[in-house]
């Protein structure tokens, strides 16, 4: 079925299609091409890679970017359009590479590639026959492993979430899993039974025990961000390894004692064997998280990364007055949680923002 882009029925002027490109004349005979076709266009000059989120229109119903040459993995390219753009709009890229092996690749994410010298005629035709089903599965899954309950994965996954949204203004879902504990509405101090679903803002959803550790369902497709909260604590190395599988990078957190650090060990070498198989993760972030917990009550992060035999990526400092019931972090805590995000996602640095150094 065909998705319409180009409804006859309305005024071609309400069939906006956004233009990025940093070349002023390849933009311009972009737009002329679509204006020829009856469809309106607007155009933003600057490089994908560097454009702020809040650049991007609303209003828009359809994507073209001109990338120039191709010199970037491929996925890169796939994964900033990911963090910006919409994931159910018909989004063409244009470039100066005459590849099929791009083209294949943009293609396994409904993502159309065309060469501009030979194929910018076909930039209208591929828009106007999008069809609706074929939204691009281009989604990042983030997954929060909590090794032990009251580890802090439930918080720093809603932190995560929370900033991922505030940094790309785009659509983002933080999801509890089956095995961790609800607390999502009195971490948000928003009342919800399963879901709180938002067109502005962070959407909250609560797994269900029949749909656990399904990282493909329907409703995950309308965004651009997945944050899940997943507690390992009990589960098998089957069980792990699928949720590594699955997830495009995670986050690891382990408080200081025995029965956390020996989880933490367990999902360590899990990812060590899928990666050696081409499997697994590609990014784990190893977070120590000393939140509620005294430094003289906890074992310090030499100790403990001796016993992972691998190196801490970041701690999460102790925050007296722990309040699990409302999530307010202190500033120490947020910068941390800040150069997690930054580490996932990439940072966003505005005018006379320095970068987060690393929290110990």
């Amino acid at each position: 079925m065909d998705f319409s882009f180009f409804n006859k029925e309305k005024d071609s002027k309400e069939s906006k299609v956004l233009v990025i490109g940093k070349d002023t004349q390849r933009l311009a005979l972009i737009v002329e091409h679509l204006s020829l076709k009856g469809s309106s266009a607007t155009s933003l000059k600057g490089d994908i890679f560097s454009l702020p989120p809040d650049s991007i229109p609303k209003n828009i119903q359809a994507v073209v970017v001109d990338c120039l040459t191709i010199d970037r993995d491929v996925e890169d390219y796939i994964d900033m359009i990911c963090k910006l753009l919409p994931t159910s709009l018909p989004c063409v890229i244009l470039g100066n590479n005459d590849s099929i092996t791009i083209y294949q690749e943009f293609l396994k994410k409904n993502i159309f590639y065309l060469h501009f010298d030979s194929q910018l005629n076909l930039v209208y035709d591929q828009i106007a026959n999008y069809q609706s089903l074929n939204a691009y599965a281009g989604f990042i899954k983030i997954s929060v492993l909590g090794t032990k309950g009251g580890a802090g994965a439930s918080s720093i996954s809603y932190g995560l979430a929370n900033n991922i949204y505030k940094r790309y203004k785009n659509k983002v879902l933080c999801v509890q899993g089956i095995n961790s504990s609800f607390n999502l509405d009195l971490l948000s101090g928003r009342n919800f039974e399963v879901s709180d679903i938002k067109e502005e803002g962070l959407s909250l959803y609560r797994e269900l025990k029949d749909e656990a550790y399904n990282f493909e369902a329907e409703l995950f497709r309308k965004f651009n961000f997945v944050v899940f909260d997943h507690s390992v604590q009990s589960l098998n190395k089957d069980e792990i390894e699928h949720i590594l599988n699955n997830s495009h990078s995670c986050v690891l957190v382990l408080d200081s004692t025995l029965s956390s650090i020996r989880k933490a060990k367990e999902v360590l070498r899990a990812n060590n064997f899928l990666s050696s198989v081409n499997q697994g993760v590609k990014k784990l972030l190893i977070c120590f998280n000393k939140a509620g917990m005294p430094s003289g009550d906890s074992l310090d992060a030499l100790k403990i990364e001796e016993l992972l035999e691998s190196k801490l990526d970041l701690s999460l400092p102790y925050q007296s007055k722990l309040n699990e019931f409302k999530f307010s972090p202190s500033l120490k805590v947020q910068t941390a949680l800040n150069e997690i995000t930054n580490k996932l996602v990439g940072d966003i640095k505005p005018k006379g923002l320095k970068l987060f150094r690393r929290v110990k």
